[in-house]
């Protein structure tokens, strides 16, 4: 199965903004940032196994294997300048395709990173193993902020949800990326000041890993902000 959805419409020339989602999430995630693309701007969210169209495959749990697997499908898109956004754990995800991009020698035209600590620092909180699905989302809930009203889901779709945000938080907890060599695109690193989860200081120590320029943009909102601040992040990569 393919591993981007295109979100809006088809452009003849011009830029491509491709969307890591943050764990447990689908390219439904990105689905209102289409809205924002400049006429030259076309939208492609990454869909990972165990989720969308791809649900009835098994999720991946090691950035390397997800790695493998999307950096061909964003090559074939590479006839055009490429800009990587990842949030959460999706910005691991675009960090290490950048790095798998540029080495060989296409490497995108820039990279924002969100909501995440810097890719070669150790996790703060404690991994989430061990837990089962219920309450693996509410200790996701608890540290992020987010999955309200999963009281009331059904213990069936709890099943099926918590496969993909399990492979998702583990590689959250084990992936480290080192900042060498350093990635010959610019790097944006964004962020809430209330982001609980997340602090500025982490978001800048991003910085070890940009070689060719890099900037540190606060927003607000907690650890979901792209969702309040669509036109904004779209307008960054727009810039770039």
């Amino acid at each position: 199965m393919s591993w981007l959805r295109r979100l809006g419409p088809a452009r003849a020339g011009g830029w491509r903004l491709i969307a890591v989602p943050y764990a447990g999430a689908g390219a439904g995630a990105y689905a209102a940032w289409a809205a924002h693309l400049p006429a030259d701007g076309e939208l492609h969210a990454v869909v990972l196994p165990g989720r969308d169209a791809r649900v009835g495959e098994a999720p991946l749990s090691e950035l390397a294997a997800v790695v493998a697997g999307l950096v061909p499908a964003l090559a074939a898109l590479a006839d055009r300048p490429l800009v990587l956004y990842g949030h959460s754990v999706g910005a691991l995800i675009a960090a290490a395709c950048a790095r798998d991009l540029a080495a060989r020698g296409m490497p995108p035209r820039a990279c924002l990173v969100a909501a995440c600590r810097a890719a070669h620092l150790p996790p703060r909180l404690p991994p989430l193993t061990g837990l089962d699905d219920r309450g693996l989302w509410r200790a996701m809930g608890d540290r992020y902020g987010g999955t309200p009203g999963m009281a009331t889901v059904p213990d069936e779709l709890i099943a099926l949800l918590s496969s993909a945000l399990r492979a998702d938080a583990a590689i959250a907890d084990q992936a480290r990326i080192a900042p060498a060599p350093p990635l010959p695109c610019p790097l944006l690193a964004c962020g809430a000041d209330d982001d609980p989860a997340v602090t500025l200081d982490d978001l800048a120590a991003w910085s070890a890993h940009a070689g060719a320029g890099f900037a540190l943009h606060q927003f607000t909102g907690g650890h979901f902000f792209l969702h309040a601040h669509a036109a904004r992040l779209v307008a960054l990569a727009a810039a770039t």
